[in-house]
């Protein structure tokens, strides 16, 4: 038997769901994800990308930086995010860094690392200001000045864009709230 605390319960919670179904349901998220294999490693022998693109490994460079990048990723119109998913790991006696470039090449978006350790995330940059154009792309393992072995790696994965999507059915939030509907009178009926 229901009781009338658990009938306001289940109302409650209810409403909750029918309230975060209408201001959710506007539009949906794609994900696009960016083939790796379309960018240039330089050195080449310094990187290695998985044969579906979805992941890089970095390993530290003597001489010079070790970067991927792309000069012209083409952003579609209905852009809203560029991610990705990275792991720095740092050796004993070493700094190294990782720098992304975004669009301006003069200084990094985003930078993470500095002596031993390891450093991870997933970055997220805004890409609404660069739709439907071509911008430059880079990801860096730069060394600092302590720098002395040379040994410590990176890797790049999960690098995708997500756009707004497309608009929900006129009709798709109102389905939901007429099951939520449902529900609740048949909850009053019962006694």
């Amino acid at each position: 038997m229901i009781t009338n605390l658990h009938r306001t319960a289940w109302v409650r919670a209810l409403s909750v769901v029918a309230a975060l179904t209408v201001s959710q349901g506007a539009a949906w998220a794609l994900t696009i994800p960016i083939d790796l294999n379309d960018f240039t490693a330089d050195p080449a022998s310094a990187v290695t990308i998985a044969p579906d693109g979805s992941s890089a490994d970095f390993v530290e460079d003597p001489v010079t930086s070790t970067d991927l990048s792309n000069t012209a990723l083409t952003i579609p119109g209905d852009a809203m995010l560029f991610l990705f998913e990275y792991t720095l790991t740092v050796q004993p006696d070493e700094q190294n860094y990782l720098d992304f470039y975004l669009a301006e090449m003069a200084s990094p978006a985003y930078t993470d690392g500095g002596g031993e350790g390891t450093y991870s995330g997933t970055v997220s940059m805004d890409l609404v200001p660069h739709r439907g154009t071509d911008i430059p792309v880079l990801f860096s393992l730069g060394c600092g000045f302590g720098d002395l072995y040379f040994d410590s790696t990176m890797t790049i994965r999960d690098v995708r864009i997500q756009t707004r999507g497309e608009d929900l059915p006129a009709g798709g939030n109102t389905f939901v709230l007429l099951v939520v509907a449902a529900c609740s009178l048949r909850l009053f009926r019962r006694t």
